[in-house]
């Protein structure tokens, strides 16, 4: 049942994440949802899981926003997999605690991106460091803002379809 939860949880959240429009007081950043779906299974569940799902959920979203295939699941990997190897220093479960966790990780996944999209394009490449870091700092924002909202939904998705018992303790 896991695939078929993973499967409808990356779906939407592409979906989503391609139709909402950017705000353009942000550089242009968009609602990260894929990656607050990276975050959920790197905090429940195992390092394979996580992976499985942010080359998934990299690769099709690559494909729908014309990046170059692999960027983003390359950066949702490394973020994942520093959440999955410190979560349980870092994470107590609280909103705060979700809102901090949900800006640094979609921060770092714009600088990864940053990056590798610098190594294949010079047109990225010529991009100000005011526009960049505005970008870094607007997707940390919406990171901020949706995490605390998408966990506890993903979780009751998993639960419904039986992933997760209601006395299992998630760490959500």
């Amino acid at each position: 049942m896991n695939v078929v939860v993973i499967a409808f949880a990356l779906c939407i959240t592409v979906f989503l994440e391609t139709v909402l429009p950017a705000w353009k007081w942000l550089a242009y950043a968009k609602l990260p949802l894929v990656s607050g779906l990276v975050v959920y299974y790197a905090l429940g569940r195992s390092w394979g899981l996580m992976l499985a799902v942010a080359i998934v959920g990299g690769l099709v979203l690559d494909g729908m926003v014309g990046l170059p295939l692999g960027a983003s699941s390359l950066a949702y990997g490394i973020m994942g997999s520093g959440v999955w190897r410190f979560r349980g220093i870092l994470f107590g479960g609280r909103w705060p605690t979700r809102m901090i966790l949900g800006a640094v990780v979609n921060a770092g996944i714009t600088l990864i991106l940053y990056g590798v999209l610098c190594s294949f394009s010079d047109s990225v490449a010529g991009l100000s460091g005011a526009r960049v870091s505005l970008k870094v700092l607007g997707t940390g924002v919406l990171g901020m803002l949706a995490l605390p909202v998408l966990l506890p939904f993903v979780e009751r998705l998993d639960r419904l379809a039986g992933n997760r018992t209601g006395e299992e303790e998630s760490g959500l």
